[in-house]
Parts: structure tokens; sequence; C-alpha cells
């Protein structure tokens, strides 16, 4: 007997295998997931008004467990509608001036409005809220009820009308006379983070109102938005224009653009743009050929070449040392001059350099490096932001460190490791320096550890020192201690595992772990969490000629008084073979306070170490003794431990590996050659330490360095004050 139900239940099971498989082979050579979020947009851009009207579908498939009955929307662009907003009360607190920006820009005011939300055939109600500060004034968070809940799984549709008005640029986004980069435009759902996501114990809504000092946070999704421009305007977007441009009402046109697996869409339009398409195609094994697209103004075309040496190297390090680039387009943006608020900005698939401008080929910024310096930074976000898409509102240094890291490693591959980020006043000047240069002036403000969350709450004025500088040189110190190569294999396990998803610090320490090595790990994880930064210092270096002690004083022959009379003679019979190097050592005795934390403890002690005295000839045993004692301090790390360098006026130099576990350090060495010089980390592989000034003491100062840098110092000072009366 045949069973009809049986046959086709098979029948069924077979076309969706058949189907997966087809869709398998289709998308074999997609690097591109499958996501559970998409928007379909349309959206007219009025750049005459600076005005925004559009028509959005967003579908997104719940990931949790749990129905969902509320659903959270980010409004950006209500950031800049007046003074009130947090956003604005942060940015006040820094180098935002509104009173000068408001006699420039009267109007400059940016908004975003839903005129509808529905759910199928409903009405939606939604109302604006502010779970970080409780700011009523602040409506770049809305939670919108649904008619219906969406349980586990189930697909939830929403319609949304909204308009909205882009600000004169004042940070990421703006429009001005001729230029416009659409950013942050349309209302976007927030993270539901599901169980186990950046180690959620249970679903969680990740949503936040906007923060000055912090970015964006979003799900990945397949996008597909057209837009309607003015006619002879160029436009550009995120992902691959899809056909050709289409005619449209009232003197526009429309252009459509689509990119799967991206958590953020952003336009650029313009005119008067120099438009130029060109291909790379990354060395490295197994990268895909990169459409890369750059737009800047026509009168400034012939800055593409410097722009585009940049970022092909950049894209050929990222994807020896990170990962392949997934994607197929890239659109580099460099501003005009009014438009530079925008500049500097990463968004999927597009980003805008440094504006382009001829003050970047004049005194003092031409033997500078800051085109490349912006734009190889605006691409590590590509990877950090884009596709490591890390939660820059609560964990930015993720992103941000870490793209500044590998910002002065493209730029030592383009330009040398000594002159990365260029010249100034004929020295060469690495990037790094500029980073330990910022941290150094601030550093007594650093109190927190780079952990501590959200990424907008560090002490005032600190949270670029914590999410820049300091996430930069940890990765630095990293690489000077355990090498580069090592440090390459943990960022290219850290993008193969976690790649399109929302990795926290426990995930990339995970991967230090795993592909770095416990130590390096131990290190990290003792940087990310200590609230200070390290500082090492020579307190003191002393010397002084070395006579027996005066008393009664008992050794291997008997006993025998020293008075000022017989000293020599005492001095004679209490020298040893230790203190003329007889057995080829430098005797030094040290004294290590101990340490106590985490429940772990050492007792201190003071115990002798001899030290290989190397190739310098033996003293001689009739010259006079001295005792010399230098006295140092350290961070007191579990991990990072530092060289000591004790130079003697024989020319004996005698090196320490310290655990630096202690607070301090004491040295006493009693031999015929004075203690001149004791340096810590002489070849500067701390480089979390950021007053490496300390970390040398002698006895003389160096009267010809400190002419020469003391000159060079000044005429600095007159550099920096001609560049920046460029710019005012």
């Amino acid at each position: 007997m045949f069973d009809l139900c049986c046959w086709h239940g098979r029948l069924l099971r077979l076309l969706v295998f058949v189907s997966l498989l087809l869709e398998t082979v289709a998308h074999a050579d997609d690097p591109l997931p499958a996501v559970k979020l998409d928007y379909r947009i349309r959206v007219r851009v009025d750049p005459s008004t600076r005005r925004i009207r559009g028509e959005e579908r967003l579908r997104w498939v719940n990931p949790s467990d749990t129905t969902v009955r509320r659903v959270p929307l980010h409004l950006y662009l209500n950031a800049f509608s007046h003074l009130g907003t947090t956003w604005m009360r942060e940015q006040v607190r820094g180098r935002f001036d509104p009173a000068r920006f408001l006699e420039r820009h009267p109007d400059p005011w940016g908004w975003i409005e839903p005129v509808s939300i529905r759910q199928g055939p409903s009405a939606a109600r939604w109302r604006p809220i502010q779970p970080d500060d409780g700011n009523r004034l602040d409506r770049t968070l809305i939670e919108v009820s649904l008619p219906r809940p969406v349980a586990p799984g189930e697909t939830l549709e929403l319609r949304i009308r909204f308009e909205g008005r882009l600000p004169e640029p004042i940070a990421r986004t703006g429009c001005t006379p001729g230029f416009c980069l659409v950013a942050q435009w349309f209302p976007k759902i927030a993270v539901l983070e599901a169980k186990g996501v950046r180690h959620a114990s249970r679903p969680r809504w990740a949503a936040h109102q906007f923060h000055a000092p912090t970015e964006f946070y979003a799900d990945f999704a397949d996008f597909d938005v057209t837009i309607e421009a003015p006619r002879g305007w160029t436009v550009g977007a995120t992902g691959r224009q899809r056909g050709k441009a289409g005619g449209a009402p009232g003197g526009y046109r429309t252009v459509r653009y689509t990119q799967r697996a991206v958590h953020d869409f952003a336009i650029v339009l313009g005119r008067d743009l120099h438009d130029l398409s060109t291909v790379h195609r990354p060395r490295a094994g197994g990268a895909t050929p990169i459409s890369v697209r750059y737009l800047l103004p026509r009168a400034l075309a012939h800055q593409v070449r410097p722009a585009r040496r940049a970022i092909e190297r950049a894209l050929d390090l990222y994807a020896r040392r990170v990962g392949r680039y997934p994607y197929e387009t890239l659109t580099v943006v460099m501003p005009p001059y009014r438009a530079r608020r925008t500049a500097g900005m990463e968004y999927p698939t597009l980003i805008t350099g440094g504006f382009a401008d001829p003050v970047f080929e004049r005194f003092p910024l031409r033997h500078v490096h800051v085109r490349e310096l912006v734009l190889v930074h605006e691409l590590g976000h590509q990877y950090f932001y884009g596709l490591l898409a890390t939660n820059e509102q609560e964990e930015a240094f993720l992103d941000e460190g870490f793209t500044a890291h590998f910002e002065g490693q493209c730029l030592r591959a383009l330009f040398g490791r000594q002159a990365s980020a260029g010249w100034v006043l004929g020295r060469p000047i690495d990037d790094l320096e500029f980073y330990r240069f910022g941290l150094s002036r601030n550093r007594e403000q650093i109190r927190e550890p780079l952990t501590r969350r959200p990424s907008a709450l560090y002490y005032p004025g600190t949270e670029g020192l914590h999410n820049y500088h300091r996430g930069a040189l940890t990765l630095w110190t990293a690489v000077n201690r355990f090498g580069l190569p090592r440090v390459t294999r943990v960022f290219r396990a850290y993008y193969r595992r976690h790649r399109f998803g929302h990795p926290d610090v426990v995930d990339f320490l995970d991967v230090a772990r795993e592909a770095g090595g416990a130590p390096m790990a131990a290190f990290l994880s003792e940087a990310f969490t200590r609230e200070r930064i390290p500082d090492f210092r020579v307190v003191s270096v002393t010397s002084r000629s070395y006579s027996a002690p005066l008393g009664r004083v008992t050794d291997d022959r008997g006993s025998f008084v020293a008075t000022d009379e017989n000293r020599g003679a005492a001095l004679r019979r209490l020298t040893t073979r230790r203190m003329h190097d007889r057995d080829d050592r430098v005797w030094v005795q040290i004294t290590d306070p101990g340490w106590s934390r985490g429940g772990a403890a050492v007792d201190g002690r003071t115990f002798w170490h001899g030290f290989r005295r190397g190739r310098a000839p033996k003293p001689r045993s009739s010259a006079p003794l001295h005792e010399s004692r230098a006295l140092i301090t350290g961070p007191a790390w579990n991990n990072l431990p530092a060289t000591v360098m004790l130079r003697f006026e024989d020319g004996v130099e005698v090196r320490e590996q310290w655990d630096a576990r202690a607070a301090w350090r004491g040295y006493r060495v009693v031999r015929p050659a004075r203690l001149v010089e004791v340096r810590i980390d002489e070849l500067r592989r701390v480089l979390l330490d950021v007053v490496p000034q300390n970390n040398g003491l002698a006895l003389e100062p160096d009267r010809g360095f400190l002419a020469d840098w003391t000159g060079w110092l000044g005429a600095a000072v007159q550099w920096l004050a001609g560049g920046l009366s460029l710019w005012l």
C-alpha cells in the first residue's frame, strides 16, 4: 500500500534539501553570511533645504528565546536638534564652541521624526526614552510598542514613514552648499543581544542614547536603498549601484544601492566632484578584487594619488595581518573644506578621509602624512567597527584603540618606522609618538580601567585618551614584548572567529590566549583592567668615595678598631675580590621590597647578584673604590617586566630583567668606578610608559643633548603656532 502522506513529506524534505544545496553552491564564493535583518528604504534628499523624507520597510527576526513586545529605534539625527540634547551637553564640555558655531550658522539644527509606524494593518505607538541619563530633552532613542508581540524566531515587519533635516556639519554627518554626507539618517533598530552574545546571561537590548564621545552599535542587515537626489549631483553610497539612474519628478533622479551584511548605510551627494573608480587586487592569498571609488573636489583631483597609494597599501596590509576584505566595493570621500566636520568618519564600505585642501601641500603640513594617517585609520574601521562589530558605546577601545594601532602599522609600511608620520622641522616622527605625547600630557587624569563601561563615562576629557591612545599603545607594547608575528596570529584568529559577530573584550582575550599564549593574554588583561597606566622612573643615582666604617670591626682575621688615622689600612683589610671584579662579575646588592595583592604575596629581601662584566678592562687593584646607590620605581604590575641598565664610568654596563611586580627597587655596588647612569627600558619597549624622560638618570646631565632638544622644541612650538593659524 502506497502512503501518500509519507511520500508528500519526503518530497517536501527533498525539495528543501535541493533548495539549500543550490543556495550553498550559489554562495560558495560569497564570504557574506545570511542575516536576520533587512531594510528597504526610499529617501529623497533636498540639499537646498537639507530636508530628507523617506519610507522604510524593516524586517527583523527575533533572535532570542523571549517574546518581544517593545522595540527601541535609534533616531541619531535628533542629537543635533538643539543645545539641550545629551550629545550636545557632552560635546560642549569638549572642543565644540556653540556660540562661535551659531555665529557662523544661525540655523544649523538637524532632526528626524517618524511620521507613522505600522505593524501590518495596525499603527504602533512610540515614545522617547532616556535610559542613560534621564534627559527628557533627548529624543535620540524611542521605544515602539508593538500591536502584535513577536515570538522567538518570528519576523517583525515595520513600515515607517519619516522626515527630517540634516544639520550643518557638526560631527559625522551634515549638509553644506554643494556637499552632503547623509549619515545616521534613518530609524534604526537597536541590537537585541541573545543569551551568550557578549556574554549576556539572558536576552537584553543594547540600546543607548547618542553620546558625543562614542558612536554606534547595530546588527548586520541587508540594505536596498533608493535615493532621490537632484539632477547634476554625484551620488555615492554604501554598497554597489544597481542599474542606471532613473527619473523622478521635480528635477530629481533615482539611484539604487544595495549591500548585504553591513550594519549601517551612508550616502554622499556632491557637485563639482572628481569621480575616479579603480580596481585593487590585494596582495594576499584568496583576496578578491575591490572596486575603489574616490570622490573629492574637482579642483583637487591630483590629491587622489597619495590617497590611492595609502588605501591600496592599507588594504594589502589588512588582508595579510587581519583578514580579507569581503565586500566588492569601497568608496573613499575627501570632503571639501567647508564640510570638514564630516571628515575622518567611517561607515560600512564608505569612509571619509581628511578634507581635501591645498593646506596639506604647504608648510608646515606638506611633510606630515596627515592625509594618509586619516585615510588608513578610517579604513581600519572597516574591520574593527564594520566586520568585528563590537559595541562602540560600551567598549569603544576595541574599535578605536585597535584601529589606531593598525593605523601605525599601515603608516610604517608606507613610510618606514622612523618617519611614519612624516617630518617636523627636520626631525622624523613616528605615528605612535603622537599617541604617547597626548597620553603623557594627561596621564594623571587616567584613573579608571580601560574595560570600564560605558565608554562615554570615563573621567571628563579622558574618553579619547582611553579609547584611542591607551588602546593603541597597549597593542604596541604587546608587539615589542611578544613580536609582530605573534600579535598578527592573534588578530587573524580573532577575525576568523568573530567577523560578522559582536565580540567583547573577553572574546578577544580568549583568542589572545589561544593564538598568542598565556603570557600575552595575561599582559593584555592586566593592561586593560589596571586603573593607572605604568610609569617607570629612576628616582636617584648617587656615588661617593668608599671608606672603611669607623668603629670596632670583626672579620675572618679577628677584630680591630678603625679610626680616621688607620682608615686606609682598614679599607685594604676589608677590600674583597668582589669589589674589583676579580671573578669577571660586577656584584650588586639588590633590595626588593616584595609585593602583595589579589591574595598572592612575595616577601621582600636583600641579596647579592653577580652580573657578567663584559669586555671592558678589569680595574686595577689599587684603584680607589666608590660606593654607588640607585633607587627606581615601577608600576607594580604582574605582567610588565623591564630591563634595568647600570652604566659605570669605566664603560662597564650591566643589565637586569626586573619583573616590576614590586613598587620599587634599590641597588648598591662598591667597585673602582662610579655608577654614572641608570636607565629602565632603554629600548623603549613599554610604550604604555608615556613619560620615557624619567626612565633614566645620570650623575651629570648631557649638556649637548639638552641644548639640541631645547632648541628643537622651541622651534616646534613656533611650527605649531604657524600651522594652527592656517586653520583658525
